[in-house]
């Protein structure tokens, strides 16, 4: 989402009626324009003394009309008239208030009141906000099951269903918006996958990480449990099913907060057996995430755990000390990570860079992400015709924007292949703030009235390049959240 945990700031210019919208790929860092305070209205200088004057002494120049009124007061008043209605139109625009005329909880049209129900601080700056949507008046009465099976959204369903998706979160003192990336629900066990079910409805969990200067991150860190925010959405991004196709491998570059977008998609495709679908040699997905403090690496063994190793399961635990980061081994985030890597070992893997440690993620790093596992892996895949929207390198780039679900079925794979063989790409997407994304991919671009992907540069760019079909890279694409 930020793909952040993606963001994009919309700034809302009543005065003008229209609706400028940016998307950022991680909600941590936003390094684009400054946020702007719209809607003021200038009023009018107030006359000197020396201009009241020359005004009365020109209202014989200027005699009322034949309904009484000055050609220059009706001028005024059509004036404040027109802005009031521009005003109104812009508000409407904006969407202050309510849910969609269907009675869903969230909508794309206007922004929808959810509830602040737990704030759980992960690290140092990073704090994990979990709402719902604002229930009825029978809440907390007789009628609360009846209320909670209301707030259960369809919308919000489908956009788990479709695996990468956004929501824009408003500030309304500055009446601007920002996209962020929901992280799936913490998974618990196999029998309680209706229960994930339901949470999934009904409550949105969102990382953030306190970024001095950050309008949107410092207000929503000065918020707390019974506090209401406003969403819009869902807006859904790449379909990551359809554009892996007969492919198997994952690989997520995140920094920081762009770690929640490969949550989703680690959701989505090693979490398919728990729908009732037999598939435990499918994806794999390889997590190679960068953060600037140690503090922020959730679920990372710290050093004392890897030296234990065998004998900790006898002896127990690290103790938690200020500084070594054992501490945050206990927030649900950690725990999240710990339980994808216990349920599928051979799956989910994470590797951790950290600044402050003098680790980064490198060349060497990338590739061996994105080797085959084993000689021969991938042979039965087909190369991408020039043209498939789907699996063409060259057609992602000047997608007009990464709603892939707007372009469906009657856009289909046109890879030729013969029975034996699969069309599809692996997948290498690039997560972050948007200087993480232009060292390893390049910038996105502005164009068709839309954010491109644009060409693929920075580090995996001269990867592929350089080693691209020795190492077998001509069967990736790579997607900018």
């Amino acid at each position: 989402m930020g793909w952040s945990s993606r963001i994009r700031p919309r700034f809302i210019r009543p005065q003008a009626c229209n609706i400028v919208s940016r998307r950022f790929s991680s909600p941590s860092k936003p390094t684009q324009a400054p946020s702007q305070v719209l809607g003021l209205y200038r009023a009018p200088c107030r006359r000197g003394f020396s201009d009241s004057a020359a005004h009365q002494s020109q209202e014989a120049q200027n005699p009322k009309d034949e309904n009484g009124a000055r050609p220059h007061n009706r001028s005024f008043l059509l004036f404040l008239g027109g802005a009031g209605l521009c005003l109104l139109v812009g508000l409407s625009l904006f969407g202050l208030s309510g849910s969609g005329s269907d009675g869903d909880v969230i909508n794309k049209s206007t922004f929808s009141v959810f509830t602040i129900t737990s704030r759980e601080q992960v690290s140092p700056t990073a704090f994990i906000l979990t709402v719902r949507a604002a229930g009825s008046g029978s809440e907390g009465r007789g009628g609360s099951a009846a209320a909670a099976h209301q707030r259960q959204s369809a919308r919000i369903r489908q956009a788990w269903d479709h695996g990468l998706w956004s929501v824009e979160i408003k500030q309304p003192q500055l009446q601007i918006a920002r996209h962020y990336t929901p992280l799936p629900p913490p998974i618990t066990t196999a029998t309680d996958a209706g229960r994930e079910r339901t949470r999934e409805d009904e409550e949105l969990r969102f990382l953030i990480r306190r970024m001095d200067g950050g309008e949107m991150s410092n207000y929503l860190s000065r918020l707390d449990v019974g506090d209401r925010v406003w969403l819009r959405g869902p807006h859904l991004g790449f379909d990551v099913a359809r554009r892996l196709g007969g492919a198997d491998r994952v690989v997520f570059l995140a920094g920081g907060t762009g770690v929640a977008p490969a949550l989703q998609v680690a959701r989505r495709l090693l979490l398919a057996k728990d729908a009732g679908r037999d598939d435990d040699q499918g994806p794999s997905v390889s997590l190679l995430w960068a953060n600037r403090r140690g503090a922020d690496a959730l679920g990372r063994e710290t050093k004392q755990q890897q030296q234990t190793g065998f004998f900790g399961r006898f002896w127990g635990a690290p103790k938690a000390t200020p500084g070594n980061g054992a501490g945050a081994e206990s927030s649900s985030f950690s725990e999240q990570i710990r339980e994808l890597r216990r349920r599928y070992p051979d799956r989910f893997s994470v590797r951790y860079f950290v600044d402050e440690e003098g680790s980064f993620i490198g060349a060497k790093d990338v590739v061996a992400a994105m080797s085959p596992p084993h000689a021969g892996a991938g042979s039965r895949l087909v190369l991408p015709a020039k043209d498939c929207p789907w699996h063409s390198a060259t057609a992602l780039e000047t997608l007009p924007n990464d709603d892939d679900a707007s372009r469906g079925p009657e856009s289909p794979c046109i890879c030729a292949r013969t029975a034996d063989e699969h069309a599809g790409s692996n997948l290498l997407f690039v997560s972050g703030p948007e200087g993480f994304i232009e060292a390893y991919a390049g910038p996105k671009r502005w164009g068709k009235g839309g954010e491109m992907q644009g060409p693929v540069q920075g580090l995996v760019g001269r990867l592929m390049k350089k080693d691209g079909r020795r190492d077998g890279m001509d069967n990736w694409l790579v997607l900018k959240l």
